[in-house]
């Protein structure tokens, strides 16, 4: 490849269909919290593969997004995986620089031009993630 990505490969819990989308609109939207041990015991085969020292880190939610849901999905998760691998979790290591439109309806490459610049590393955090292994 020309231009490889910056990261190690994606890897997904399930195949997304009408059941794995059911699961995950019941959980964001529905304040199905409990859903978050479903989804982290479907991601739990990749914590094998994972280096040790890797830090997990949750996607940010926009605080009118945190505010209307009351908890941030990716971060409930985190916490599971994170706790079930011996891992560190910083959920305040990425954060949100800006709000973006929902990105349901768009292409991989129209998403990636809408977050773009929407996050960044806390300053205070920049040194300890350096040349470390993470887990998004």
């Amino acid at each position: 490849m020309a231009s490889p990505p910056l990261h190690n490969g994606i890897k997904a819990a399930v195949a997304y269909c009408d059941l794995a989308r059911t699961v995950v609109l019941r959980f964001k939207y529905g304040r199905r919290i409990g859903l978050a041990y479903t989804i982290a015991a479907h991601l739990r085969r990749y914590l094998e593969h994972l280096p040790d020292g890797a830090i997990f880190i949750p996607v940010p939610l926009h605080w009118t997004r945190l505010w209307g849901r009351s908890f941030n999905q990716a971060e409930l998760i985190a916490r599971i995986l994170a706790k079930d691998a011996g891992q560190t979790l910083i959920p305040d290591l990425l954060v949100r620089k800006r709000r973006t439109q929902a990105l349901g309806k768009y292409s991989a490459r129209e998403r990636a031009k809408i977050v773009s610049g929407a996050f960044a590393i806390s300053p205070r955090y920049a040194d300890r993630v350096r040349g470390k292994n993470i887990a998004l």
